[in-house]
């Protein structure tokens, strides 16, 4: 009776083992699985941003621009 109860635990371990590994794979496939999706997201939001601030230095500039377009003598150089 005794070594009945000896295999049954080392069972159990056996079972805690390959549960286990099987959750440390589930989590790196889930992890890359992640990892693909939000790539190409934070990809698509950084290059929004970017154009998106393009525009604004752009903006910026080309009010200077006309503001210095207006201050400045209207002579004809042609």
């Amino acid at each position: 009776m005794h070594m009945q109860n000896f295999s049954r635990y080392s069972h159990s371990v056996s079972a805690v083992q390959a549960n286990a590994y099987n959750n440390s794979e589930m989590n790196s496939e889930t992890l890359l699985a992640s990892s693909i999706l939000i790539f190409p997201i934070v990809f698509v939001l950084v290059l929004i941003g970017y154009r998106r601030y393009k525009a604004r230095v752009l903006r910026v500039q080309i009010a200077a621009l006309e503001k210095l377009w207006q201050l400045s003598p209207s002579k004809e150089f042609f």
